[in-house]
């Protein structure tokens, strides 16, 4: 057997093996997702591939600093250096939380975008 690919899946395993996506019951609903992803071709830029996640994990980093480290820092801060507290002012809630709503929407539609994709096979 030949060594798999960093999918999990065997490299020599048939290109249109579908799975049956049936009810509980043995019914079928008629809809199949193919289980063997194609690769990338070869002059692909990763960025291009990975600027969906790469968005997602740029938000988680922006919400963390903005909600836990900032504001731990600006309590601790001033303790270890003797000076007054000044409290927090989360940066991406200025202008009423556009940032988020934004950020939520690019995140969101994007999420929408790759699953319409996948659902259509035009990607892996």
């Amino acid at each position: 057997m030949a060594k798999p690919d960093t999918d999990g899946i065997d490299p020599e395993a048939e290109n249109d093996q579908d799975t049956d996506q049936g009810q509980s019951g043995g019914g079928s609903t008629g809809f199949t997702i193919q289980t063997r992803q194609t690769p990338l071709p070869e002059g692909e830029n990763w960025f291009k591939s990975q600027w969906r996640p790469a968005a997602a994990w740029l938000y988680l980093f922006i919400n963390l600093f903005d909600f836990v480290i900032a504001p731990i820092l600006t309590m601790v801060g001033p303790k270890l250096l003797g000076s007054s507290y000044t409290p927090w002012q989360p940066l991406t809630l200025v202008g009423g939380g556009m940032f988020h709503l934004s950020f939520g929407a690019i995140i969101g539609v994007t999420a929408w975008g790759r699953t319409r994709e996948r659902v259509n096979g035009l990607i892996s």
